[in-house]
């Protein structure tokens, strides 16, 4: 509890510190933070965290790799690493599960556009492109049985 709770301070503070984050908004993560830890609910904790976490990956890369690095280094691992796993999960498995995945897979193609130093990139954009079209595909059908 108490490593996950400087889990979220860190990213919270860097982010601040970086001017990637308003102080209200800084402010309002941090008192979840402090209240789920006062609560002593991991559960809380970990939503707490995970919305941060979800609300820095809108840094510049730049930032967010700064951040990345702090984090590997103090506790280990990243905010990164994950979502490229979670991602990479999605192309070998060649199936967008759900609408939830559907979003963050289009939020994945705007990263890989902007990641200059991914030589893969273009391959990978052509191959999420198509999960997002079989998904749209199978909502349409979907869509239809329904109306009939």
């Amino acid at each position: 509890m108490e490593r996950l709770k400087s889990f979220g301070e860190t990213i919270l503070s860097y982010a601040y510190e970086s001017g990637e984050m308003s102080s209200n908004i800084y402010e309002m993560f941090n008192e979840g933070i402090r209240v789920s830890f006062e609560h002593n609910s991991l559960v809380q904790m970990r939503i707490a965290v995970n919305d941060v976490k979800w609300i820095v990956e809108d840094m510049s890369l730049t930032h967010l790799k700064a951040l990345d690095d702090i984090l590997m280094e103090k506790f280990g691992e990243d905010i990164s690493s994950k979502k490229i796993k979670d991602m990479a999960a999605i192309l070998t498995r060649g199936k967008i599960r759900n609408d939830e995945e559907f979003v963050r897979v289009n939020e994945w193609i705007d990263h890989l556009l902007w990641d200059k130093g991914n030589p893969d990139a273009e391959q990978q954009i052509e191959q999420y492109n198509q999960l997002l079209r079989d998904y749209e595909e199978r909502a349409a059908r979907r869509l239809r049985k329904k109306q009939s």
